[in-house]
């Protein structure tokens, strides 16, 4: 994993995150805040909005598997394992990040 602490503020780093090498940004400082997009976004589908949410919040934007900046990886995929990968991805992000509170 890279340790995104020496990034530049919303500059993008990777994650080993369960097989994946998973797409992040940080924004802002604060108590944590994940963004998950939806369908077949991406962190940009944010837009505007990301930097007001930023304001006092430290935002995590993430792309997940097989959209913007994060590969796909040969594994089963249907809508209940990309649910339940999605909400245990998203911890594990948390975890390396030292995001959780």
């Amino acid at each position: 994993m890279t340790n995104g602490d020496s990034q530049a503020p919303g500059a993008g780093s990777y994650a080993s995150v369960n097989g994946l090498e998973m797409y992040y940004e940080i924004h802002g400082t604060g108590r944590p805040l994940i963004l998950l997009h939806g369908g077949v976004g991406a962190i940009e589908m944010f837009g505007e909005v990301l930097p007001l949410l930023a304001e006092g919040r430290r935002v995590v934007a993430v792309d997940l598997q097989a959209h913007g900046r994060t590969a796909y990886i040969d594994r089963p995929l249907s809508f209940e394992l990309i649910g339940r990968r999605r909400i245990g991805e998203t911890a594990r992000l948390d975890d390396a990040r030292g995001t959780r509170s």
